[in-house]
């Protein structure tokens, strides 16, 4: 299932989705949405669920709308919103 989210939205929606016991999912895929003019920052969780992100302009190219999302998950990750890091469990069953 497809949801669109404003980009005001996006970290609830990533805590909503892709995060369980306080850890990111790292089978969460963040991705790139082509739209008429350009591209929007998107992210599918480990559910199926895709968020894509409603902006007021698509970016020019993947790579930029996916680094923008990058960059604001980080921004919220160092300001405690949310947590990028894998579950410890899920690292030592890696090992």
């Amino acid at each position: 299932m497809k949801h669109v989210a404003s980009i005001r939205f996006i970290v609830q929606r990533w805590r909503e989705l892709a995060m369980r016991d306080g850890y990111t999912d790292h089978t969460t895929v963040v991705y790139a949405e082509p739209v008429v003019d350009g591209w929007l920052p998107a992210f599918t969780a480990p559910n199926g669920t895709q968020i894509v992100a409603r902006m007021s302009a698509p970016f020019p190219n993947e790579r930029a709308a996916r680094n923008s999302l990058r960059d604001l998950l980080q921004q919220a990750h160092d300001a405690g919103r949310i947590n990028l890091n894998e579950h410890p469990a899920a690292q030592e069953q890696a090992a």
